[in-house]
């Protein structure tokens, strides 16, 4: 290199070819990005190899989802691959328990270019990289020979012996489970420490972390986010290390963006659908301005909190004035899904577990003292909670007469919440907290109708 530094990028757990489930029947453009994002991802990451001219690129496991590898994105990452050999740039893979090398034996695959080496599965490898004849760096690797590789492969790994920057690359949970992760390949810090490696580029961990600063030990992310949980900017490492050290630069390739955004139902009346829209329609606005011209679609999951009356969208999301559900509605906000504006915004959820009713709503010690219907409800559920068998009596009975009865129309939440019970003797009874909210949401029922 003209400045005399190793240069490098660091990626893993790109799962080419994982089924995007939670995207299909979107339709749209929204669809197409789910398809094609992980593809898409490891174009930018080659995209940056070319750009910064690296050395190597090095991939620690889980290149692809499973075995089940598709002909096109065998196809086309062989052509990537090819790029970067004209380049000069050499590949480095650790197969992870995803794409392990027993199952990728199958006969569906394609051979590699020349310049991509796949660690052994039997024991650690070594390979000296050079740069115009001269060795400039020591790569250690080992393969997943299998998926579930349990023990600590780690341990096999030489300790370094001179002055030469050497790298591990290793697939694996570290300490055991981290997270909702398997416990694959587990060792401890302190273990991969005391190599004396000057870099440790590890996968399998989904989210971005930097485990230990000096010597790096580091987990750069899955370049594309592929579920719910995996929010924010996904990355990969461009690592330069030279006499001052190392340094590491994350840079952006996930074209898919996943994120969950908190809307507070606080101050916002009964019924006043189009002002909570309002508000979700903000935040998801504020997320997209902080955005990369790169990123073509926005998978939002909104949390509701907070107290007031829209609370009850917890148990009835649904508008009789609109034909909808609350879901539907905020969605139309964004335009038409198939228009050429981009980033492209789909609502996934809207979660309102955790929204509760104003706490001084109703004065429920003044109802049970009331004869009337919201008298009634109030007993009812305080009799229900001190003993579960009464839930199929008299007073359940005479109150869905009641209901039933009245002049509210089929559609009401208070109508849907008894009719969804089809013989209410025989259902099994809610907890306190379920019981609490489908009584406020029948009061509230029953004022929105008076």
């Amino acid at each position: 290199m003209s400045d005399g530094k190793l240069k490098y990028i660091h990626t893993a757990d790109c799962h080419l070819d994982s089924p995007m489930n939670s995207f299909r029947g979107v339709g749209g453009p929204m669809e197409r990005t789910a398809s094609d994002c992980q593809r898409e991802s490891i174009r930018t990451i080659i995209g940056k190899c070319m750009e910064e001219k690296v050395d190597f690129l090095l991939i620690a496991g889980d290149l692809y989802d499973s075995d089940q590898k598709n002909l096109r994105t065998q196809i086309e990452l062989n052509v990537l691959f090819r790029s970067l050999e004209t380049a000069g740039i050499e590949v480095y893979i650790a197969a992870g328990n995803h794409d392990n090398l027993a199952d990728s034996m199958g006969g569906n695959e394609l051979r590699p270019p020349g310049n991509v080496h796949v660690f052994s599965g039997e024991k650690p490898e070594i390979i000296e990289h050079k740069r115009d004849g001269k060795t400039v760096a020591r790569i250690v690797g080992m393969s997943f020979s299998r998926r579930d590789v349990l023990e600590n492969i780690a341990s096999m790994y030489p300790r370094k012996d001179d002055d030469l920057f050497t790298i591990g690359v290793l697939h694996t949970a570290l300490t055991g489970t981290r997270g909702e992760h398997a416990s694959y390949a587990p060792c401890s810090l302190n273990e991969l420490l005391e190599k004396g490696y000057d870099y440790w580029a590890l996968g399998h961990i989904h989210k971005r972390e930097i485990v230990n600063e000096r010597p790096p030990v580091v987990y750069p992310g899955c370049p594309q986010a592929r579920r719910r949980r995996e929010t924010g900017e996904m990355t990969a490492a461009l690592v330069r290390a030279g006499a001052g050290g190392v340094e590491i630069e994350h840079f952006p390739t996930g074209v898919l963006f996943m994120t969950d955004v908190t809307v507070d139902i606080t101050g916002v009346g009964v019924n006043m659908y189009a002002e909570l829209a309002g508000r979700i329609h903000d935040e998801i606005e504020s997320v997209k301005r902080t955005l990369d011209a790169y990123v073509e679609g926005v998978a939002v999951r909104v949390r509701l909190s907070g107290e007031g009356p829209m609370h009850i969208i917890r148990i009835d999301p649904h508008i009789r004035e609109e034909g909808c559900d609350f879901l539907e509605y905020v969605s139309k906000g964004f335009g038409d899904p198939d228009g050429d504006s981009k980033p492209h915004v789909w609502i996934r959820e809207i979660d309102a577990t955790e929204c509760r009713p104003p706490r001084d709503e109703f004065d429920l010690d003044a109802l049970r003292k009331e004869n009337s219907l919201e008298g009634e409800l109030v007993r009812l559920v305080d009799s229900i909670k001190k003993d579960r068998s009464k839930s199929g009596g008299l007073s359940s009975k005479l109150l869905f007469q009641q209901i039933s009865g009245s002049s509210y129309k089929q559609d009401t939440a208070l109508k849907r919440l008894f009719e969804s019970r089809d013989n209410f003797n025989k259902i099994e009874i809610p907890g306190d907290e379920l019981l609490d909210a489908a009584l406020l949401l029948c009061l509230e029922s029953l004022r929105r109708e008076t």
